[in-house]
């Protein structure tokens, strides 16, 4: 748990790299790790990851794109609450490879019905909240 510590960029690459393959669990709650910190979590070490908050984050469409299509594929509950992410996100969250998937909180993000449509398609038993 490391929510409110201001780690950025730079300490989401520390984390995605380090020693770190059995974390199943990863609060970065108003860490500000941005786009780039979210693409270094994506593509690291952290493949045992089921729960993975990153609520206002600030990690935009090109975070979320980088999650959805990154090696996160045991993610069971994903919070993206108020990172802006925005119609282009959430497309590519529709489009990403997030199969284990039970909560998916996406609120504040700015979505359009058209999308949220998309998502609740493509994720059927999941819990989304917009």
């Amino acid at each position: 748990n490391l929510k409110h510590c201001d780690i950025g960029a730079a300490g989401a690459q520390a984390l995605a790299n380090g020693n770190l393959t059995n974390l199943t669990i990863l609060n970065l709650k108003h860490c500000d790790i941005g786009a780039a910190g979210a693409q270094a979590l994506a593509n690291g070490n952290l493949t045992n990851l089921t729960i993975l908050n990153l609520k206002h984050c600030d990690i935009g469409a090109a975070g979320a794109q980088a999650l959805a299509n990154g090696n996160l594929t045991n993610l069971t509950e994903l919070n993206l609450w108020g990172n802006n992410i925005g119609n282009v996100g959430a497309r590519s969250l529709v489009n990403g490879n997030f199969t284990n998937l039970t909560e998916l909180n996406l609120g504040q993000n700015n979505i359009k019905k058209a999308e949220q449509k998309a998502l609740e398609e493509r994720y059927p038993n999941t819990n989304i909240n917009f």
